[in-house]
């Protein structure tokens, strides 16, 4: 039964109608998208093919479409609202640090991952609270899925070494435990810790093994927990951490850079229906427990079973019992770190496909939001936009040789719209930077920041049209019962050799040989052709950006600085590469020098 609060008060639009916005805006710039190609393919009457074309360019053009229109709403924010009333009115950004009366429990999950880099950030963590004064509102608990014997060695070692620091000045001794039966993946052992381990934990804040939050952070969504019953979940923005490897770099930089303005406007349509990621977040355990018991789906897995990604299912349950669900999107001291090499990127990438993929269960889930359904729509449709994308240039080239001629310019045309959406976001978010002139300077100063964006936007147009046929074979392997499996992360290494990368990309380079032979013998459009360069690229790349020597050069010119190293953060000084603390340190002195 849901419990009716009084909704938190924010100035202009109320929360319903921001959320009838964003629909009535989507569908009707999907439909003129989808009019403009309809008119053109109409004359003859619509084909098997023309219509598939169709369904994937809404497919395609669903999230492109959504994130568009967030930026706008982002920047009219910025340049006209007042965020701190309209968006975020729950948290006190800049105000003295809040007292607090409550218990919150950090707690950690690891599963076959080397535990020395976690402890070091959770004694970090520990050292930020002490430093503010509120280590006795917290204490640290850490929950064990792993399963390889030396991992749980190591573990058990590093533990008995921190746990007496770790305890100073917390409510309640360090408590670890590990799972003997990994049932439920990470959601199961969230829930087992809310059901069986949280007696006395007012909340409870999730982190993954690579996460790492301020003492004065975890202070204020606490204090903003305690003011507002109504909330049950609060989801605050996180960032990458500096980090020494270039695809890091240079993942993160396009994170970063487009995070404020386009989580900004998210978040005033989101409202109280905003999504929770997994992890950095503070949750009430008393509503947890009630609430967020995962279903099992029917079916075996991949698709069936257990549910992988647990993180949408819960937030959706917490609103579904009368609580709001809240995304704080300004940057703040909460940080995970982000793969270090290609073949990371999309094994995490395909970890998520995959969790995604079941979710169409919650399209049928009785009293969820429809803000919520539609959501759940927007990220089925971003997780099968790649799958679509390939399907739609097939499409375009079967049509143009077997139907008519004249469909190359109609492809451009379509492709023109995707493109036009697709880049949006990012000149929002790049155009919100560069009028001010401080942040800009944070950055490495305008000339590092225009060639690093330039830099990336080449990577991601390679590697994006690459993983559409990645995605794809992944998918084929989803439907025949094939799965990836959920275990240690690498969160660190450098170096690829040539064999081992193309062991992992064989698939896509003999894919990207038939294109070009179909390019040579057949009349095949470039977009064909450009897929086939892209999947030729796929290895240099991948080893290229993983290479330790070239992230160091990268690092050393300073390219996609982010302003989370422009200065490092205390919090950070030592987690992060002494290259990134050495550089830190070298630019302070330089600016103090002037």
């Amino acid at each position: 039964m849901s419990i009716i609060f009084t909704p938190i008060k924010v100035t202009g639009m109320p929360g319903y109608q921001r959320h009838w916005l964003i629909m009535a805006l989507f569908f009707g710039t999907s439909f003129l998208v989808l009019w403009s190609n309809y008119t053109k393919f109409k004359l003859g009457g619509i084909t098997f093919l023309e219509s598939t074309i169709l369904f994937c360019t809404f497919i395609c053009t669903f999230q492109p479409i959504i994130a568009s229109w967030s930026a706008v709403i982002g920047l009219l924010v910025m340049a006209f609202g007042n965020a701190e009333k309209s968006v975020y009115p729950y948290f006190d950004a800049k105000g003295p640090l809040p007292e607090l009366r409550s218990r919150t429990a950090l707690t950690i999950f690891m599963r076959n991952e080397d535990p020395s880099s976690i402890f070091d950030r959770l004694l970090a963590m520990h050292n930020s609270l002490s430093q503010i004064g509120r280590l006795q509102h917290f204490r640290f608990v850490l929950l064990s899925d792993t399963t390889h014997p030396d991992v749980m060695c190591m573990e058990d070692k590093g533990f008995a070494r921190i746990k007496d620091n770790l305890g100073i000045g917390t409510y309640q001794s360090p408590f670890y435990r590990r799972r003997s039966k990994n049932i439920g993946y990470k959601g199961g052992n969230m829930y087992d810790y809310a059901e069986n381990h949280s007696k006395g934990d007012e909340f409870f804040v999730p982190l993954d093994s690579d996460s790492v939050m301020s003492g004065d952070m975890l202070v204020r969504i606490v204090s903003s927990m305690e003011r507002y019953p109504q909330i049950g979940l609060l989801q605050p923005a996180f960032i990458g951490m500096p980090s020494v490897s270039a695809f890091s770099r240079l993942t993160q930089f396009g994170s970063r850079y487009y995070l404020p303005v386009n989580y900004l406007g998210l978040s005033w349509w989101a409202n109280d229906c905003a999504l929770f990621w997994g992890h950095n977040a503070i949750i009430r355990t008393r509503v947890f427990r009630e609430h967020c018991k995962l279903p099992i789906l029917s079916g075996k897995p991949p698709l069936g079973g257990h549910i992988m990604s647990h993180d949408i299912v819960e937030t959706m349950f917490i609103r579904r019992a009368g609580y709001e669900c809240r995304l704080l999107p300004i940057i703040t001291e909460s940080y995970e770190t982000f793969p270090p090499t290609l073949i990371e990127a999309m094994n995490r990438q395909n970890r998520w496909f995959q969790g995604d993929m079941q979710y169409f269960f919650l399209l049928k889930e009785p009293g969820l939001k429809l803000i919520n359904r539609f959501q759940v729509c927007r990220i089925l449709s971003k997780s099968l936009s790649p799958i679509a994308w390939l399907v739609m240039t097939l499409a375009f080239n079967i049509k143009s040789r077997l139907e008519n001629p004249d469909a190359t310019g109609v492809g451009v045309s379509v492709f023109s719209q995707w493109f036009i959406v697709r880049i949006f976001p990012r000149i929002a978010a790049i155009l919100a930077i560069a009028a001010i002139s401080s942040e800009i300077k944070r950055y490495g100063g305008i000339f590092r920041f225009v060639i690093s964006v330039l830099l990336e936007h080449l990577f991601v147009s390679i590697v994006s049209m690459a993983a559409t046929v990645s995605m794809t074979v992944f998918f084929c392997g989803l439907l025949r019962g094939k799965s990836i499996k959920w275990d240690a992360q690498n969160r660190d290494r450098l170096g690829l050799s040539w064999r081992h990368t193309f062991r992992v990309f064989w698939v896509e380079n003999l894919i990207g040989l038939g294109i070009i032979w179909l390019t040579i013998t057949q009349d095949t459009s470039h977009r064909l052709l450009a897929l086939a360069i892209s999947l030729f690229l796929l290895v240099p790349v991948t080893v290229l950006t993983a290479s330790p020597r070239f992230s160091c050069i990268v690092t050393r010119l300073r390219l996609f600085t982010t302003p989370d190293e422009n200065p490092v953060s205390p919090l950070l000084s030592r987690l992060v590469a002494p290259e990134i603390v050495a550089i830190s340190k070298a630019k302070a002195v330089e600016k103090a020098l002037q």
